[in-house]
């Protein structure tokens, strides 16, 4: 036999359920003011410098040696350090929401070039006369220009003239182009005598050897100075790459950077520190009347006194 209930009632329909929604909804209508009042809107430019070196993962050559597996030692690249290489640049906007309580968020798009830097060096020597030699050594500069996309969770220390802060996050960068310089010198000694002999530099676009993205981690710190109607930043940024930037089915694909410079590019992401200068403009959102009964949402700077 088949009971069939036909006295049950489906979910929400009691009073109970029904009351609680509705003091939820409450609740939201006047507290959702209260939060935006509280908050502080900012809009800016950034800029500044940055120096970046590599971070390899794995070795790669043009040439297959016979001795051993691995590249043989005086034949592996000699990467620059932090601070040995060329100096990138960044430059972009951002917008901030901060609370009164010193927490934010800041969303700061940019375009940053970072640029790196190494060596590798390649001879030969007669196997009778040692004083018959020659001995080539490239030099590698790389430039990588970035669409940057950093999101930031920003606390402010103080409230004062004088603020200082801390800031942490992750990026997402698109790639918009690359290329290296290769400058080649060479100690000829087979010739009957020692020459030195600097080539021209050839420029080579390795955008195609490269991932069209990558990804990594930021913390930074600055000091904030407030003055009446802007906000001027001092800030050290360290962005640590969590992906290699070489597309390993690319890499032996260029012909022309391979056999040029006879090398092929590592596995590499990068570190970089990043010093910037930002200039903030504070918002305030406000209601002005229009022609009828309705009256427009405006955007203007107000004094940033307000905020103290």
């Amino acid at each position: 036999m088949v009971k069939i209930f036909t006295n049950s009632k489906p979910m929400f329909m009691g009073k109970k359920p029904l009351k609680k929604v509705v003091l939820l909804l409450l609740s939201l209508v006047l507290v959702a003011p209260q939060l935006l009042s509280a908050q502080d809107f900012f809009i800016g430019m950034k800029g500044g410098a940055n120096f970046t070196s590599a971070l390899v993962s794995g070795n790669h050559s043009v040439f297959n040696y016979t001795s051993q597996s691995k590249v043989p030692e005086g034949f592996d690249r000699k990467y620059d350090g932090q601070f040995d290489g060329k100096i990138g640049t960044q430059f972009g906007f951002l917008v901030q929401m901060e609370t009164r309580s010193g927490l934010g968020f800041s969303f700061e798009p940019s375009y940053a070039t970072y640029k790196f830097g190494y060596e590798n060096s390649y001879s030969w020597q007669h196997p009778e006369l040692a004083d018959q030699f020659v001995e080539m050594t490239f030099r590698h500069d790389h430039r990588l220009n970035y669409m940057e996309l950093p999101l930031f969770v920003k606390f402010n220390f103080l409230k004062g003239v004088v603020s200082p802060y801390i800031q942490g996050g992750g990026f997402y960068n698109f790639l918009i182009d690359a290329g290296k310089t290769v400058t080649q010198t060479r100690m000829d000694a087979a010739a009957g005598g020692l020459q030195e002999l600097t080539g021209d530099n050839n420029e080579v676009g390795i955008t195609n050897l490269l991932h069209d993205n990558t990804f990594g981690l930021a913390a930074s710190g600055g000091i904030s100075i407030n003055t009446a109607f802007v906000r001027i930043s001092l800030e050290c940024s360290y962005r640590h790459f969590m992906k290699n930037i070489t597309n390993p089915n690319a890499r032996y694909s260029d012909a022309r950077s391979s056999m040029l410079s006879f090398d092929v590019m590592d596995d590499i992401s990068f570190q970089s520190l990043q010093f910037s200068m930002t200039a903030l403009f504070p918002l305030s959102f406000m209601h002005t009347p229009g022609n009828g009964s309705k009256g427009k949402k405006t955007v203007v700077p107000y004094d940033m006194r307000r905020m103290k």
